[in-house]
């Protein structure tokens, strides 16, 4: 095969144009094999395609190639001129490829200037004979022929960002803070390595202008001072964030004050595809000032935290929080929380004063779903704590391993389990309607506060004399309901002094006796005006 052809880069064989030409190779980034068109589809070369590896240091041997190591078809193109090295050949110049032929490393000399190839990415050449403009230190231009070739000197600190313009060519540079400058509405700022920033940097985002990471890692690692990796603080914009991996480091545990992604004003909208973003000390991800943000945000987000993962003001949409230790996986303080997932080791998993929708919620040792909103078909899971304190839960599933799985709240279609606590408890005034309630191990629900239970079933599995199914207090409302214990000992409704509790209609099982002696009936049977018997 012929090794000398002009080479194009694109994302994948999907990008590849319509129809290719002949003596061009094209290779898909995605999978790194090479192709060639036959004149009329393309053709991935050799047994199995050659794989590129990305550009090659020769001067530091960065990515590492060892002599005598490697895949058979794997190559590198020499970005940065060097005497390293490998399996006796240590002359390397620009252009050059390195490629492992089964048991020795070899070279492929492309660095003649008069045959100088071109070498393309996504359409734009990196190394050409065309003209291509770099924005950045380490780029030197020199003419051959005619010919105007361009080339990267410096290697890791060159060319990493690139912006396309209307016809595809790129302008690259080597900073994103120098790529988000240049950048107008309506064009993406493209990754096209892993890059690490290690000063008081923050990149304000722009309207219009999106940001493709390709797969890259973007580190920030800073210790001093407050500084937001990326931020939005001075004017509404809408832009599209995918493909990209964001650590913030540098600074202590617990530490607060600045952000990986910080955006407070009001009207902006972001979209996520395919994001990370982890904060290795504080909280990550800031969407909204003091007030509400009335458009939504939504994507494939994955933010985690040492404390809080993501803060909100107003709505989002498929997001994933995940707090390391006592943070908030998810926090809300205004619109909804959508198709979300909130985690947490002794902190909330998602925590929210408004409502949430078809959300999982779990905690270590805090609670899965609380404190002050609403939530309708959502899973709440607490391994040690309460699964579910809020104002409201709808047809939504709650369970913890040894603590509540509900408390504060009202409950309507909704199952609560506790494998070792109790299923629901022990707060005033709660509500439960057309509820399923399990304990393997505990009293199913427990007092001594007032609570309300209608069209309810009520098990307990645990087979000991105090297996009870209710133990509440003075005023609670029981009706409608099936209640069952494991142990004929135990007690469907107990308590241990005299209380006066209003029950009815009930269905009772399992134990010898149903109701104790301390628990009076507080029925009161006289009729209101339509002739319904007043509880």
């Amino acid at each position: 095969m012929d090794l000398r052809k002009d080479i194009y880069f694109y994302a994948d064989l999907a990008s590849f144009p319509a129809s290719g030409a002949a003596n061009l190779l094209y290779v898909d980034s995605a999978t790194s094999l090479i192709y060639i068109w036959n004149g009329a589809s393309y053709v991935a070369s050799g047994a199995g395609g050659l794989k590129y590896g990305g550009l090659w240091n020769a001067a530091t041997n960065n990515p590492t190639i060892t002599s005598g190591v490697g895949d058979t078809g794997e190559y590198y193109i020499v970005g940065t001129a060097g005497t390293t090295s490998i399996d006796g050949i240590n002359d390397w110049a620009i252009g050059d490829w390195i490629i492992f032929g089964g048991s020795a490393w070899q070279k492929i000399d492309n660095s003649d200037k008069e045959g100088y190839n071109t070498i393309e990415d996504e359409g734009t050449p990196l190394t050409q004979r065309s003209t291509i403009n770099f924005v950045g230190s380490g780029v030197t231009a020199a003419d051959s022929g005619g010919k105007t070739v361009v080339t990267i000197t410096s290697g890791s600190s060159s060319g990493r960002f690139g912006i396309a313009d209307s016809t595809g060519a790129y302008t690259f540079y080597t900073t994103l803070s120098l790529a988000i400058t240049a950048a107008s509405a309506g064009q993406t700022i493209e990754f096209f390595t892993d890059y690490t920033e290690t000063g008081n940097v923050t990149i304000t985002l722009k309207d219009g202008v999106n940001i493709n990471g390709n797969g890259h890692t973007y580190t920030h690692s800073y210790a001093a001072g407050n500084s937001n990796t990326f931020q939005n603080i001075s004017g509404a914009i809408s832009c599209v964030i995918s493909n990209l991996r964001v650590i913030r480091s540098g600074r202590a545990n617990g530490t607060t004050g600045d952000y990986v992604f910080n955006a407070t004003v009001n009207d902006s909208q972001f979209f996520f595809n395919g994001v990370f973003m982890e904060s290795t000390y504080g909280t990550c991800v800031n969407l909204g000032g003091t007030t509400f943000q009335y458009k939504p945000h939504s994507g494939d987000l994955y933010a985690k935290a040492y404390l809080t993962a993501i803060t909100t003001q107003g709505s989002i949409t498929g997001f994933k929080g995940q707090s390391t230790s006592s943070g908030r996986g998810i926090y809300g303080l205004g619109g909804v929380i959508d198709k979300c997932t909130g985690m947490s080791i002794s902190g909330n998993g998602i925590d929210t004063n408004a409502n949430c929708n078809n959300s999982y919620g779990f905690s270590t040792s805090g609670i899965g779903l609380g404190v002050a909103g609403a939530f309708y078909n959502c899973y709440g899971n607490s391994t040690t704590y309460r699964a579910g304190d809020g104002t409201a839960f709808y047809n939504c599933v709650l369970i913890s391993s040894s603590g509540f799985a509900a408390s504060n709240g009202q409950y309507r279609n909704c199952t609560l389990i506790s494998a070792s606590g109790n299923a629901a408890g022990p707060y005033l005034l709660n509500k439960h309607d057309n509820c399923y309630l399990e304990s393997t191990s505990n009293i199913v629900v427990v007092g001594p506060y007032t609570g309300e239970f209608r069209n309810c079933t009520v098990v307990s599995l645990w087979n000991n004399a105090g297996g009870h199914g209710f133990t509440i207090g003075n005023g609670s409302i029981i009706t409608n309901s099936h209640i069952k214990v494991e142990n004929a000992s135990a007690n469907c409704i107990n308590f241990g002094s005299a209380v006066t509790i209003k029950y009815a209609s009930n269905v009772f099982a399992g134990a010898t006796t149903a109701v104790n002696a301390n628990v009076t009936q507080g029925v009161i049977n006289t009729e209101d005006n339509q002739g319904n018997i007043l509880l």
